[in-house]
């Protein structure tokens, strides 16, 4: 006899429970609306109605590997940023929500039209290709070193439609040629390996170290706000997520090469942003 769509509800939430993940119900309600193609609210209104034999079966093949603590857009293939569906795989660093305040922020600076834009160390692309759709009168370079998130981002960019940007592969600067960038972007690897131990399974096991990890973060940080200000036109700016514990020695760096500089907190309330200007 097939579940019904609220005793497979249950079931979920209590397998995601016991296997550690948080809001399991929440994402309880993410795997049912992938597998049925139905909003929330149908799945309220149907939730006595059998569910069908290949919804189930890949509703089982999906909650194996959550509950292997498989990131969840590894699971779905994809994950939500700034209102747009990003493609996303192993191998590439999965976006952030608190990532999106990047991107606000530098839409907040009424970049002068045409002007041209870099998101360094691009990953999946999410940063730059946002600023892109947003602006299309812009032109956003994007680099990253890995050809994984070349690819990725190359895909993302064809899904989404993006026209008005290239792609390098270049390890931080050393194939970007470009000197009048308007905003430099970047989210860094700004964790010290010495903080792995606290972080989740999804996080530690996943996403590429590379893209996560640095021996020296303000050190990292230090150069590419050199390298940074040495590539930015008149009245430009660099801005990049960070790390609160690496926060306030980042903006001491910032305040002596740049005109003004300044962090901004995060959605909960964690300085996250630093945003530096030049003259």
């Amino acid at each position: 006899m097939l579940e019904t769509i609220s005793e497979a509800r249950k079931r979920i939430v209590s397998s995601l429970d016991q296997a550690g993940v948080s809001n399991s119900d929440i994402e309880a309600t993410i795997l049912l609306r992938e597998v049925t193609g139905m909003d929330t609210a149908k799945l309220f209104v149907d939730r006595n109605s059998p569910l069908q034999d290949e919804h189930q079966n890949r509703l089982e093949q999906m909650l194996l590997e959550r509950c292997k603590r498989v990131p969840l857009a590894h699971v779905l293939g994809y994950t939500e940023f700034y209102g747009r569906r990003f493609v996303t795989r192993p191998g590439v660093l999965i976006p952030r929500k608190e990532t999106e305040v990047l991107v606000e922020q530098a839409l907040a600076r009424n970049i002068p039209q045409e002007s041209l834009v870099l998101d360094l160390a691009c990953g999946s692309g999410c940063i730059g290709l946002t600023i892109a759709k947003e602006r299309p009168d812009l032109t956003v370079h994007l680099s990253d070193v890995s050809d994984l998130a070349i690819a990725q981002t190359q895909e993302n960019a064809a899904a989404l439609s993006v026209l008005n940007f290239r792609l390098f592969q270049s390890n931080w600067f050393d194939s970007i040629v470009g000197r009048d960038y308007y905003a430099i972007l970047t989210n860094p690897p700004y964790i010290h390996i010495s903080e792995s131990g606290s972080m989740e399974p999804e996080v530690l096991d996943h996403d590429p170290h590379i893209a996560l990890f640095h021996e020296n973060p303000v050190g990292l940080f230090e150069r590419l706000l050199n390298d940074s200000h040495e590539r930015l036109s008149a009245g430009g700016f660099f801005a990049a997520e960070l790390s609160p514990v690496i926060a306030s020695d980042v903006l001491r760096i910032a305040q002596k090469i740049y005109t003004s500089a300044q962090l901004i907190s995060d959605y909960s309330g964690h300085e996250r942003i630093i945003l530096a200007q030049t003259k």
